[in-house]
């Protein structure tokens, strides 16, 4: 899917503020993603790109990128 995830807020989610799988593209910026389990959440074959976001204060981690 080609995703554009452009200032949104992600706060209290039990899970991830964001996840992004598969083969996810597109760009993701501008959010806030707190108090979550994980902020920003990018599993292999996903290709997007990450800019620009405040995240902060998650419980497992803020941005999580296992891309690599």
């Amino acid at each position: 899917a080609q995703l554009t995830a452009e200032g949104n807020t992600c706060e209290g989610n039990k899970d991830c503020g964001i996840f992004l799988y598969d083969n996810s593209s597109g760009t993701v910026q501008n959010n806030t993603c707190r108090y979550n389990k994980y902020g920003i959440y990018v599993e292999r074959g996903s290709k997007v790109k990450i800019r620009n976001n405040l995240v902060s204060n998650n419980w497992q981690g803020n941005v999580v990128d296992e891309r690599w």
